[in-house]
Parts: structure tokens; sequence; C-alpha cells
């Protein structure tokens, strides 16, 4: 018995060393995929509405463990309607890049904003937080930002961007998190390693945390207002 508990000590601390390597391969992978493809406006947006997907599962799967099924079945049945609406604005804003009409965004986000206001009240906010469900209020509300950053001023991007506040974490973090998770469980269905996952999306979010996004902020900022500046010119 004392050999068995010793050759199955070393052979944990063997796959612990091969599961952490993996998770490390995989948030590097994940975090050089959004450089490359969420430079752009859409790009970006097609990253948190995967994201935004796959917290609606998740509080769902939470209102429906606690007994709320009323709430759970309202918040599936509004994303359905609302799901596919996000990456259609995007296209239309970046084609016409300076025109802003008041409202262009609000159905979204106001649907969104009571629909995780409902579920912080049912569940509490410790729980949302713990099992990530807030990220749903941090996409919300810095999706604004993104799409009008101009109007908010770089600050305030930067903020909303690139910078976790006391209670909720910041935007990129957010999709860089659920992006590297969604695609590890697409990558590694039926490998065996899936349970890699979630501490890879774990270190691709600190890694952009703490490098990609204060090198991302400043290109995509620039690079939307830049070409609102020059629509604004040609109108005039």
């Amino acid at each position: 018995m004392r050999l068995f508990l010793i050759a199955l000590s070393i052979c944990s601390l063997g796959f612990g060393e091969w599961g952490k390597e993996q998770e490390k391969q995989v948030a590097e992978k994940a975090v050089a995929q959004l450089q490359q493809e969420a430079q752009t406006l859409v790009g970006f947006v097609t990253y948190s509405q995967k994201a935004i997907d796959a917290i609606m599962k998740s509080a769902v799967t939470s209102l429906r463990w606690k007994g709320s099924w009323k709430l759970a079945s309202e918040l599936e049945s509004g994303w359905a309607q609302w799901k596919d609406q996000l990456v259609p604005m995007a296209h239309a804003h970046q084609t016409h890049l300076g025109i802003r009409n008041i409202g262009d965004f609000e159905p979204f986000h106001q649907w969104l904003s009571e629909a995780y206001e409902q579920v912080e009240a049912d569940l509490g906010y410790p729980h949302c937080y713990s099992q990530r469900i807030s990220d749903l209020k941090t996409i919300n509300h810095g999706l604004v930002v993104v799409f009008k950053p101009c109007e908010y001023g770089y600050e305030e991007f930067f903020k909303h961007f690139a910078t976790n506040d006391p209670k909720y974490r910041s935007l990129l973090p957010v999709v860089t998190y659920w992006g590297t998770l969604l695609g590890c469980y697409a990558g590694s269905y039926g490998t065996g390693a899936i349970f890699v996952c979630g501490g890879a999306a774990q270190i691709a979010e600190s890694m952009v945390n703490q490098s990609l996004a204060p090198m991302l902020a400043p290109r995509i900022y620039e690079s939307v207002c830049q070409k609102t500046l020059r629509m604004g010119e040609k109108t005039n």
C-alpha cells in the first residue's frame, strides 16, 4: 500500500506539471489569436457575443439549480431573441463610422442591463462574481464605450476596456477569459485534456491584464477616432 501511495504521488506530480504546461500553451495560443483577430471592432464584438452566450447559459443553469425557473426561462428566451443582433450592429457601425444616432444600441444594452440586475438580485453578487456571471455586466457596459470611444475620451475608454474596478472585471480580460475557455472546450472535446481549460483561461486573462490590454487600448482608440475625424472632415 505504501509503495502504491508513493507511486501515485509521483504520477500526480508529473501529471500536475504536464497540466500546467498544457494550460500555459493553450493560454499563449489564445492570447496570440486574440491579438490578431480582435483589433477591429467587428472582431472584438464577435468574441464578446460568444462570451455573453456562455455567461447566459451559466446564469440560466444557476437560476434553475436555485429553483428560479420563471426567471431562467425569461432569460433564456430573451437572449434567444437578441443574441444575433450584436455582430451585425458592429458591422453597420464600422461601415458607417462617424454616424452617431441617439439610441443606436440602447435596446440591446437595456435588455442586458435589466436581465443582469434581475439575476444578481436573485442569486446575489458573491455568487455572480465567483461564477463569473457578473462578467455579463462588464461586457454590457464596456461595449458601450468601445462602440463610441471618442465620445467618452481615452481615459474612460481605458478604464472600461483594460482596468478592473473594485467590484467588476474589465472588458478585454473578461472577453479573453471566455474566448479562451470556449476555444479550449471546443478544441479539447473528446481528448481528455478538457481539464486544463479553466486554468488556461485564467492564465490568458492574467497575461492580457498585464500586457496586451495596455497595448491594444491605444491602438483601437486611435484607429476608431481617426476614422471618425476623417469622416467628419469629409462631411464638412
